[in-house]
């Protein structure tokens, strides 16, 4: 839907699947790339929010506990959970795909109309 967005941070976003191509308020999709050392005070979400490891190491504090996800791992965060995210200096950039359900949460985190609108997918005939 809309890439290349620079968020707060120097996050990189990139909105996946919004109401706009979805049809419906169910669910959001973003991939996102933390820098390494990054850190985001706690927060809480309205959403479900499940976090997939794509590469990097990345870390989120749940009701204070910590935990480490490298690639191929799922963090959970669910709503009035308490929660903070890092990338360790150490580890380079991080880059996840988040989804949250029911959608609300891009439209408070990512920097919306900030972005590009990629080329659309080609339709295949017969």
């Amino acid at each position: 839907v809309l890439e290349n967005i620079e968020g707060r941070l120097d996050v990189k976003w990139k909105v996946l699947l919004d109401e706009s191509n979805l049809g419906g308020k169910e669910l959001e999709a973003v991939e996102a790339v933390f820098p390494a050392g990054m850190t985001v005070g706690s927060h809480p979400h309205r959403s479900v929010e499940i976090i997939y490891v794509l590469s990097g190491i990345y870390e989120h504090e749940v009701n204070g506990k910590l935990y480490r996800l490298k690639p191929g791992m799922v963090g959970i965060v669910r709503p009035g959970d308490t929660v903070r995210h890092l990338v360790p200096k150490d580890g380079g950039e991080a880059k996840v795909l988040i989804l949250w359900t029911p959608a609300g949460e891009a439209a408070r985190v990512v920097a919306q109309g900030k972005g590009t609108t990629p080329a659309p997918v080609p339709e295949v005939t017969k």
